[in-house]
């Protein structure tokens, strides 16, 4: 079975000298493991289309029963003309790509992710100011894994969100896995605000790093083995030199 598509890729595995595994979320098959030849000589075209969150368009062939799936015709569909070049951005990408390889399934297919990906990418691209964007980015993609934070008109008033239920409420949960005042506030303020309002949203560094972690351990909490993140210290420390 062949068929053209598009696809992002989330991670890639060096297998032999001239091979490597490329696993890519395409949006018609979903996360897919194909197997890449690359060449020896010089900077190959290829390994140039597969770096981390590359929006590809390419032809997929996938045999029954076959472990690995292959690809032609693969061609950059949305070139990103800032990413590449800019040291925030870049560290974003190569967070955001490790959560999206650690938490999606292989072979699984969602349309409205996949939408959600490519135009949270190019928003990413072409916004002059992103310092907040990982968190508008995880609050959403929250939705597409199906355990979104609850919301409505009552979060401001109640004391409490409960990490496990996915709920504001006015009652303190009987475990620990919840948060309560000034990150309570800044959590209800976070999951109503907008893209294009993320930059109104008035957190310190401290605060913005606080809210990533509370975000990553609610994450965790709703997907079954879920490791740390690798590139969360190089996201911290980009975003400290900037300040400095």
């Amino acid at each position: 079975m062949e068929q053209h598509t598009k696809g992002i890729v989330f991670q890639t595995i060096k297998y032999k000298d001239d091979q490597i595994i490329a696993r890519i979320f395409t949006k018609s098959l979903g996360l897919k493991a194909f197997l890449v030849r690359t060449s020896k000589k010089g900077k190959s075209s290829t390994a140039a289309q597969l770096q981390p969150l590359t929006i590809l368009e390419l032809n997929v062939k996938v045999k029954e029963n076959a472990s690995l799936a292959s690809f032609s015709n693969a061609r950059i569909a949305v070139p990103f003309s800032d990413i590449p070049f800019n040291p925030v951005k870049s560290a974003i990408v190569l967070f955001l790509n490790e959560v999206l390889y650690k938490t999606v399934a292989d072979d699984y297919q969602n349309d409205e992710l996949f939408d959600f990906l490519e135009n949270a990418l190019q928003l990413l691209d072409h916004s002059s100011r992103v310092r907040n964007f990982h968190l508008w980015f995880l609050s959403q993609l929250t939705k597409y894994y199906g355990f979104s934070p609850i919301e409505d008109d009552t979060n401001s008033e109640l004391e409490f969100f409960d990490f496990v239920s996915g709920q504001f409420t006015a009652l303190r949960p009987g475990h620990k896995n919840y948060i309560e005042g000034h990150y309570k506030v800044l959590w209800a303020q976070m999951l109503t605000t907008t893209f294009d309002q993320m930059d109104e949203l008035k957190i310190s560094g401290a605060e913005r790093k606080g809210l990533l972690e509370y975000l990553l351990h609610y994450i965790k909490l709703h997907l079954e083995n879920v490791r740390e993140f690798k590139s969360l210290d190089v996201l911290h420390e980009v975003f400290t030199s900037e300040t400095r």
